[in-house]
């Protein structure tokens, strides 16, 4: 499961309260984490984390908030916040610790701040700065050198494991970048414009050495086409083995998304009529210059049944319980389908097994992506399962 990847991938610790009993040198210590901009000015609402290289541990931990769930490997939530002060307390156990935050200097200014340190082991009650030397001005622009107008950038030191995704939803455009020494990082993604289409590009190790001016994405792209979504589709997107490098993109009508050479995971919400949305289980793919992937919005459903045979219980009874899941045009399996407020849809299925039919029940509460399914049948079959099982068919109603 991606829980236990995820498990391997960086320790877990509980930073809630300091351990009684532990021996000086092992205690867990209590640090202030300050985040400013080079003027002194602190950024508020920036998100952080910490990071231990020899231990492989990171500061915060969250992701009981997704208990229950095995398709999130990685969420935003799970970063700190920086308070009013550009503050925020931390409780560590012992090592050496490096910290990286980023954020808009003021919402809808198009200043970005992006400050980390090197790897120490801080005393108890100190309090670690951080704070970029130097604002560059950079337009970030396709290979081809035309100007890309981002919703959003994501940043990550190189020493570091997790990107951090800074919004410019209320801003006009990306006007500054303050950051501290070293190499960054640094991806973006948004909308097509008249000028260029949507996007999500990598733009390569940028730092504070380098001149202003323009900044292009790395190599040649690729493309993602779409058809159909009457403009109202979203494509999510998830770089592979990068924590923290996923957005999503709005499409509009006969769409054509550019990214980078690679694997990613791709997956999508699209309307469905009647006010319904129907949000699609993301997929792997490879992508290559010249191939683009392409994905149909307006393609019909397919039904189909996955049977699942119990051993006969003590009357000799054989239970058979069978799931009901649906996939569009493109192979991608339906996770949810919403009505116009958010909420589950509640709709109707069957399944006919040897001319006899079984209404289906709907799965309420959180489910699991990565099997999408939407109903459990639950049937009982007396003596042997005939071979009429297997001539069955079905349909949503």
């Amino acid at each position: 499961m991606v829980w236990i990847a995820w498990l391997l991938a960086f320790g877990v610790f509980q930073n809630t309260a300091y351990p009684e009993d532990a021996l000086p040198g092992f205690a867990y210590r209590g640090i202030t984490v300050n985040f400013m901009r080079a003027d002194g000015t602190p950024v508020a609402g920036a998100s952080i984390y910490g990071f231990s290289r020899e231990f492989n541990l990171v500061w915060p931990r969250r992701d009981h908030e997704m208990s229950g769930r095995n398709d999130v490997i990685w969420d935003e939530s799970f970063l700190g916040k920086t308070g009013l002060d550009g503050s925020v307390k931390v409780i560590l156990p012992p090592g050496k610790w490096g910290f990286f935050a980023a954020g808009q200097a003021h919402k809808g200014d198009g200043a970005i701040v992006a400050g980390w340190t090197d790897f120490k082991q801080p005393s108890a009650g100190e309090t670690v700065r951080l704070r970029p030397t130097s604002a560059k001005h950079w337009t970030l622009c396709s290979a081809s050198g035309g100007a890309l107008e981002p919703k959003r950038v994501f940043l990550k030191p190189q020493a570091y494991p997790i990107w951090i995704p800074v919004s410019l939803e209320d801003a006009v455009e990306l006007k500054q970048i303050e950051l501290s020494d070293g190499l960054l990082e640094m991806w973006a993604d948004g909308e097509a414009t008249s000028e260029h289409p949507a996007f999500a590009l990598a733009f390569g190790e940028v730092n504070n050495r380098m001149t202003d001016g323009k900044i292009l994405a790395a190599g040649n792209a690729a493309a993602v086409e779409c058809r159909g979504g009457n403009g109202q589709a979203v494509l999510s997107w998830a770089r592979w083995g990068n924590f923290g490098l996923q957005g999503e993109v709005k499409l509009s009508e006969g769409a054509r998304v550019m990214l980078p050479r690679g694997n990613f995971t791709l997956g999508y919400r699209r309307p469905m009529g009647s006010g319904l949305t129907a949000v699609f289980v993301g997929q792997w793919y490879g992508m290559e210059a010249g191939k683009p992937a392409r994905l149909d919005f307006d393609g019909p459903l397919a039904a189909g049944v996955d049977e699942e045979l119990e051993k006969p219980d003590k009357k000799g009874e054989t239970k058979l319980s069978a799931r009901l899941f649906l996939a569009d045009h493109n192979g991608h399996l339906l996770a949810e389908l919403l009505d116009p407020s958010g909420k589950p849809a509640a709709f109707q299925a069957a399944v006919t097994v040897g001319g006899k039919r079984f209404a289906a029940r709907q799965v309420k509460g959180a489910m699991e992506a990565s099997e999408a399914v939407l109903w459990f049948v639950k049937c009982v079959f007396i003596g042997v399962i005939h071979r009429q099982w297997r001539q069955r068919s079905c349909w949503p109603r």
